[in-house]
């Protein structure tokens, strides 16, 4: 299932914002980064993480998002299963989520959407 969500996530952003995604990672080829074109600020980064660093047992790597939120929503957010404080980001800003199904990608798209607008 997470690979249909992220190529899910991919599907929307090309058809509602026309962003394809930039790979500027060599070491991690994996990542896929969203950005604005008009100003090449990120709006979103699509990654696989290991899970101890989210504070989850084991270390196979999981898919996520990371995702710019509203200062005031971020304890919010995360108290929900599947969303984490951002992974390598600023964590008062951004939210991981994990997709790997937890999250319901039409609980997904509407904080992708509010990271667009965010970081226009």
């Amino acid at each position: 299932m997470e690979h249909d969500l992220r190529q899910e996530l991919l599907d929307y952003v090309a058809t509602e914002y026309g962003t394809k995604g930039d790979h500027p990672f060599k070491r991690f080829p994996q990542y896929t980064i969203l950005r604005h074109e008009h100003n090449r600020k990120w709006y979103a980064a699509l990654m696989l993480v290991p899970k101890d660093k989210l504070g989850l047992a084991g270390v196979e790597a999981v898919p996520l998002v990371n995702l710019k939120v509203k200062p005031e929503l971020v304890l919010i957010l995360q108290a929900r299963e599947g969303i984490f404080p951002a992974y390598h980001m600023n964590k008062e800003n951004w939210l991981s989520v994990l997709l790997t199904g937890v999250v319901p990608l039409a609980e997904i798209i509407p904080l992708l959407d509010d990271s667009y607008l965010l970081t226009r």
